[in-house]
């Protein structure tokens, strides 16, 4: 009998199976989950006509002469390649990616499929829809404090969904606050350019510092400081203006606007200190190579224990009268340590010539200083009686850093309190940025004395006001540079005026007369007669320079000037001398509107400070253990770079309270400061702000920044919800809250700050569910909370192809498969779970008719070969007829 036709018998058999796998496939096409199969070929034994042989000789090798024998099936494969994913919407419909299998369960034994059609039976179980078998996974626990979790490392169980689920009220014990606070917020730094009088360009810098004393935490206000930009042009800014307080609204309109009333610090003549007096009323801290201006401000008040104001008396004899009494500026000394530069003593007398005197330990800089300054400095006699120190502000004008020179008492700085008691309004009531400069404006700002230049008609005296600037030129017709803040003018008992300036003059200052306008010295000088010589150039007592420009205003031609050398406040050397400055207003300062700083010169020249709101408020609802509700804000408020306030407070802006690091609930407002590093990263929550509104760095005193808020709505008034009335939540006790601000972030980016987490609610019954990527059933709960509630199991075996195909989309493991790892999606290339999808089957239509077309050829080649075998043998039989 032929070989071949039994060869062709076996493909007949082989490609008729293989059909059979393809047809199966075919028909699995739109079966959900399904795994198509793939048959493989082998040959059969061959026979051997005649043995190979190797080269011997002159001979060659020869190979084997075979003859095969036919094929047979080498293997049916299941290919696990991931299937298609087809959106259903229906949320009880899951499909995997990945290579994980759901786990079924028959009460029996356990089932795998990756077909996830399932549906919700009355009880709740996720199930096959054909088979009734029950979705495997872990159902949610929960703890005594009413949180939910999955215990992964408990047995498998049937998945229940109870439609009567209940979310029971829980209290709030932390808020978690993640996201970004912008920190590119509050008054931008902004520079003006304006001309001086005399047409220099001068740029003028305004720089913002937010205020955060007890009365402006809720506010913003800033303090402002303007300066020019270049300090080695002769301009400066009139030392009572260029400090004051803005204030604006939520969207950045000025509410109020004002200048510092000014304290002049000068300093004590008898002192080491590099005094540059009276130039703007500053003082040089001139000790080892240092210049620095200082200045002092605010708004100084002393007082005794009972709260009643003290008045000082000074601690030197300003008008040289040989007695130190009311006549002469009360000054407040102020000297370090030489040995403890950190030790500051305070000193000053009252007008009953009693000496009070104080020490405090700072840190060594004008911060702490000023800090401690503005909480109060005790003073004490000596016998006991004791008063009040507070608000005076000393400024490098440098850096807050910038530490006082450790003298002692023999050189200690004399704050003088220099403001005029007579006519503070208008000595100190600048409505703008007023700038000296050669050709200045002369207007009536820092008299030294509190009797002005006066004019009389004879009977009546009145002020004397002045239009324009001076002019000073030299014989050469050049403008020469005069001090503008140190110009005196006096009168003599005829009436004969003399004015002094100072010019310099190879490098020093010299001081240049022009008296009697009149040319007349037994005769006063007149309105009349001023004016004229100001008006054709006044001549120097040494000829040397000519002044003009000048004029009395608002005066009768006839009236003369008052005599001066009655008076006798102020400096010895200056009695008998009425002091003006000479200065220009440069920059109308906003008194509403936005924060537009207008050139006085020229209206179209101005700048508009950039301004964004630097308070944050969130909102959110805590609970009491009843699940009552409460609407609390919490509110963050830039201070400075890095830097927030932080405050926990009802929605109408009721206080709630604080709690410390301790645990310990106390009656304090619950707030504190948090800040960050130069990275945006969160540095530390646990600084506060003072009494004063500084930050309070010392976190080792026990008085640090709240760790949450409490409120007890049980306390009559003391619910933070109208709506709940104490009386009715009385057994709910205290809410404690913990406020975890470690995920907040701080860059140049908008507002984005909320609550990402908190554990408390009211209670609530299951509405719906939906199923996470992790396969966690959350549940969707009436009191809009969702949580979690079960969590789908999947399994993963180390030979999916070895798995055993039990028909309903079912498989079991088998020896070779291994054995199935029950665990979690996501973990250890489980894969995915995609809920409201289904995994369609991974038959490709085209490869399987592919295949069904080289199975048929094959088929209908292998039967051409038993007829073609059957035909010879008929030829054979027909030999012998």
């Amino acid at each position: 009998m032929l070989r071949a036709m039994f060869s062709g018998q076996s493909g007949l058999k082989n490609f008729q199976t293989q059909l059979d796998v393809i047809g199966n496939n075919i028909s699995n096409v739109n079966t959900v989950g399904y795994k198509t199969s793939r048959v493989t070929f082998q040959n059969t034994l061959s026979q051997t006509l005649s043995e190979s042989r190797g080269a011997s000789g002159q001979f060659g090798g020869t190979n084997a002469i075979q003859v095969g024998l036919g094929s047979k099936i080498a293997s049916i494969d299941k290919i696990m390649t991931q299937g298609s994913l087809q959106n259903t919407g229906n949320k009880t419909d899951m499909a995997i990616k990945g290579e994980g299998f759901f786990v079924l369960s028959d009460g029996l034994s356990k089932y795998f499929s990756r077909a996830g059609n399932f549906t919700l039976d009355s009880e709740g179980h996720f199930v096959n829809p054909s088979s009734g078998m029950k979705l495997q996974g872990w159902n949610a626990k929960v703890t005594d404090t009413g949180k939910r979790y999955i215990d992964s490392n408990e047995p498998i169980q049937d998945i229940t969904i109870s439609p009567n689920l209940v979310m029971e009220a829980r209290e709030t014990t932390f808020l978690n606050l993640s996201d970004n606070l912008n920190s590119d917020v509050g008054i931008k730094e902004t520079t003006m350019t304006i001309k001086s009088s005399s047409g220099d360009v001068v740029p003028v810098k305004f720089t913002f510092e937010r205020i955060m004393s007890e009365q402006y935490k809720d506010r913003i206000v800033y303090r402002w400081h303007a300066e020019p930009v270049d300090p080695d042009k002769n301009y400066e800014l009139l030392g009572g203006s260029n400090y004051g307080e803005v204030e604006l609204d939520e969207v950045g309109n000025v509410l109020r606007w004002s200048n510092y009333p000014g304290h002049v610090v000068r300093a004590n003549a008898a002192n080491d200190f590099n005094s540059s007096f009276p130039a703007g009323s500053r003082i040089d801290l001139g000790k080892n190579g240092i210049d620095w201006p200082l200045r002092a401000y605010g708004d100084i008040s002393v007082s005794d224990s009972n709260g009643s104001p003290v008045t000082l008396l000074s601690q030197d004899d300003d008008d040289g009268s040989g007695t130190i009494d009311a006549s002469d500026r009360p000054d407040i000394l102020i000297y370090r340590d030489a040995t403890n530069p950190n030790q500051v003593t305070i000193q000053v007398s009252d007008n009953a010539g009693t000496t009070y005197t104080g020490t405090i330990t700072t840190d060594g800089t004008f911060y702490d200083l000023n800090r401690l300054f503005a909480q109060g400095v005790t003073l004490d006699d000596g016998a006991g009686n004791k008063i009040t120190l507070k608000n005076l502000i000393l400024d490098s004008g440098i850096s807050e850093s910038v530490a006082l020179l450790p003298v002692g008492q023999a050189n200690a700085l004399s704050v003088e309190l220099y403001q005029s008691s007579s006519d503070d309004k208008t000595e100190w009531g600048l409505d703008g940025i007023y700038m000296t400069d050669t050709k200045g404006e002369l207007i009536p700002k820092y008299q030294d004395e509190d009797n002005r230049l006066q004019l009389t008609d004879g009977t009546n005296q009145r002020d004397v006001k002045f239009l324009g600037g001076i002019s000073l030129k030299d014989s050469q017709n050049n403008e020469i540079f005069y001090d503008p803040r140190d110009i005196a003018f006096s009168v003599d008992a005829t009436g004969n005026v003399t004015i002094t300036l100072k010019v310099e003059e190879s490098g020093t200052l010299k001081t240049v007369t022009f008296t009697d306008a009149d040319g007349n010295s037994a005769s006063a000088d007149t309105v009349e007669e001023f004016n004229s010589k100001m008006e054709s150039g006044w001549k120097s007592a040494d000829g040397k320079y000519t002044i003009s420009g000048l004029s009395v205003i608002e005066a009768n031609a006839t009236d003369t000037f008052v005599n001066t050398t009655t008076n006798t406040s102020g400096e010895t050397s200056e009695a008998g001398t009425v002091r003006y400055v000479a200065a220009k207003k440069i920059i109308q300062t906003p008194v509403s509107g936005e924060l537009r700083l207008i050139d006085t010169e020229n209206s179209q020249n101005y700048k508009i400070a950039e301004y964004e709101n630097p308070n944050v408020v969130i909102s959110t609802k805590v609970y009491d253990s009843l699940g009552n509700d409460y609407d609390i804000n919490i509110k963050y408020s830039k201070i400075s770079d890095n830097t927030w306030y932080w405050k926990a407070e009802t929605v109408d802006g009721q206080p709630l309270y604080k709690i410390t690091e301790d645990g310990t609930t106390t009656s304090d407002p619950a707030e504190g400061v948090i800040a960050f590093d130069g990275k945006g990263q969160y540095l530390t929550s646990r600084w506060r702000l003072d009494s004063v509104g500084y930050v309070d760095y010392n976190t080792s005193d026990n008085d640090n920044g709240s760790i949450g808020f409490w409120f007890d709505p049980a306390s009559t008034g003391a619910s933070p919800n109208e709506r709940v009335a104490p009386a009715s939540v009385a057994a709910a006790g205290p809410v404690k809250v913990n406020l975890n601000m470690y995920d907040l972030t701080q860059f140049a980016a908008p507002n984005s700050v909320n609550i990402a987490d908190q554990d408390g609610n009211a209670k609530g019954v299951l509405q719906n569910f939906t199923i996470n990527d992790l396969g966690e059933v959350l549940g969707i709960f009436s009191n809009g909370k969702s949580d979690l509630i079960a969590q789908v199991a999947v399994a993963k075996f180390t030979n999916p192809g070895g798995l055993i195909d039990m028909g309903n989309s079912l498989f079991t493991q088998s020896e070779n498969s291994g054995i199935a790892k029950i665990g979690s999606f996501g973990e250890e290339g489980a894969g995915t779970l995609i809920s409201g999808a289904l995994e369609m089957s991974n038959v490709d239509l085209s490869e399987e008719f592919t295949k069904m077309i080289t199975a048929q050829r094959g088929f209908q080649a292998a039967a051409r070969v038993i007829t073609t075998s059957d035909q010879i043998l008929t030829e054979l039989v027909n030999l012998k007829r």
